[in-house]
């Protein structure tokens, strides 16, 4: 029997941003996230282009977390374990 090899942590983190952020971004949407929020967190006029903005804004924070960790795997360790957290 051939032995797999162990998933790359790298890979983990590709994974992890290639999942959440397509699923997270529809299950949001099509479930009316940005209605929901304005009513039980009392977010004045949460539209949806706002929800988008902030939406935008994370994946461009999770994109540069992982620009940081792939410049230094050590370094930057704790943000590849934030993107998959």
């Amino acid at each position: 029997m051939k032995r797999m090899d162990r998933i790359k942590f790298e890979h983990l983190v590709i994974g992890a941003l290639a999942a959440y952020l397509p699923l997270h971004l529809l299950e949001e949407g099509l479930l009316g996230f940005p209605a929901w929020a304005e009513k039980y967190w009392h977010i004045p006029s949460y539209t949806i282009e706002k929800w988008l903005i902030h939406n935008v804004l994370f994946v461009a924070v999770l994109l540069i977390g992982y620009a940081f960790y792939h410049k230094d795997k050590v370094k930057f360790l704790a943000a590849g374990c934030g993107i998959i957290l």
